[in-house]
């Protein structure tokens, strides 16, 4: 929960300003507040710094930025209850089919995410599963 108290913060890490721009718009009219973060490395400081009440996370950024970052927050325990929705251009089951092949092998599994999103994002849908993942904040 954000601990100022006043708006849901939402973290958004992406490398494309048009979608950040149309999750901010589509976030400020439920009063929830997006903060666009480019960077893994800026990402982890702001969480521990201002933690998010949910993270909003692109799997395909430049150097494989965003799965790097999912499996760094995976692995922190001061991080790691944060609720993180991932947003791809991949199609959901071919990502958990490589993710179940690959990672265990590996040996570094992560946990799946609590919501994924195929893009393009439909915003409602997006809106729902916020609100179904910090409740006791719902915006209206």
């Amino acid at each position: 929960m954000n601990p100022k108290g006043n708006y849901p913060i939402i973290f958004l890490v992406h490398d494309d300003p048009h979608f950040l721009t149309f999750v901010a718009n589509v976030l400020k009219t439920r009063h929830i507040e997006v903060v666009g973060i480019e960077s893994r490395v800026v990402c982890i400081d702001l969480c521990r710094s201002r933690r998010p009440d949910c993270l909003i996370l692109d799997l395909m950024m430049p150097d494989d930025e965003g799965m790097h970052l999912y499996r760094q927050l995976c692995g922190d325990p001061a991080l790691n209850d944060i609720p993180v929705i991932l947003v791809s251009a991949i199609d959901r089951d071919l990502f958990f089919s490589y993710h179940q092949f690959v990672c265990p092998k590996s040996g570094h599994s992560l946990p799946p995410p609590l919501a994924y999103f195929e893009k393009p994002v439909e915003a409602h849908e997006l809106i729902d599963c916020i609100q179904s993942l910090i409740p006791e904040r719902k915006a209206s």
